[in-house]
């Protein structure tokens, strides 16, 4: 009986390997180590994802014991299939990087964590999307691609967030807001309902935004002004 417990002990522990995913991290900076702590965290609950290393062009900077898998250019040399997550906070430079991988062997997976509270009916997303721990999405809310919500946020109903925009930690985003491409909400900031936020703009830190945000401009205080165009 014990053979045949530790046998099908065995068997168990080669499933979970084999349904694990090979998973790599571009960028080794801050948001690089908090997206590898997400995947940790992801794997407690459901063994998913094998983490086989970082691809970063600074092969100097130290790591936090994970492998260094080369420069941004191995990427496009890999032979195996491999996801990629994006541990990148610039807008801009996450969707350059995107559009520099052309290997067709790489994908890019959704990391929600397992704590988020979300309408699984209604909500949709596309890919390359990080949502970090205790956030809040509500219903027929829609996320594009490579998004990432960072920690304790919550998004209102029906509010659309379109492609590379980033959200940092402890935002409040109101119902039926619409933030357009390339956006960054910053930290602490809360924008009121029915807003739009336009393309490329910048919501600086605890702004409260009452009025619609331009495309390439960044706004500031309480209420949230304008005080410059973004190039």
């Amino acid at each position: 009986m014990e053979s045949l417990q530790k046998h099908l002990r065995q068997w168990k522990d080669s499933l979970e390997i084999n349904k694990m995913k090979d998973i790599a991290i571009v960028g080794k900076g801050g948001l690089g180590r908090e997206v590898h702590l997400l995947i940790k965290q992801i794997n407690d609950v459901d063994s998913l994802w094998n983490f086989v290393g970082y691809f970063d062009d600074d092969k100097d900077t130290p790591l936090d014991g994970a492998p260094y898998l080369g420069d941004l250019k191995k990427i496009n040399t890999i032979e195996e299939p491999l996801c990629i997550a994006f541990g990148i906070g610039n807008s801009s430079i996450r969707k350059l990087l995107r559009e520099n991988i052309t290997n067709e062997l790489v994908s890019f997976p959704n990391l929600f964590h397992p704590n988020l509270i979300y309408d699984s009916m209604s909500f949709r997303n596309g890919i390359g999307n990080i949502v970090f721990a205790n956030n809040v999405i509500s219903t027929n809310t829609e996320i594009a691609d490579f998004v990432i919500v960072n920690l304790g946020s919550t998004i209102g109903h029906d509010v659309n967030i379109d492609s590379y925009s980033t959200i940092n930690p402890g935002v409040n985003v109101s119902g039926n807001v619409s933030i357009k491409d390339l956006t960054l909400i910053g930290t602490g900031s809360c924008i009121i309902q029915g807003l739009t936020i336009g393309n490329n703009a910048v919501v600086g830190a605890g702004a409260v935004v009452l009025r619609n945000v331009d495309s390439h401009h960044t706004v500031i205080g309480t209420p949230a002004r304008p005080i410059r165009t973004n190039l």
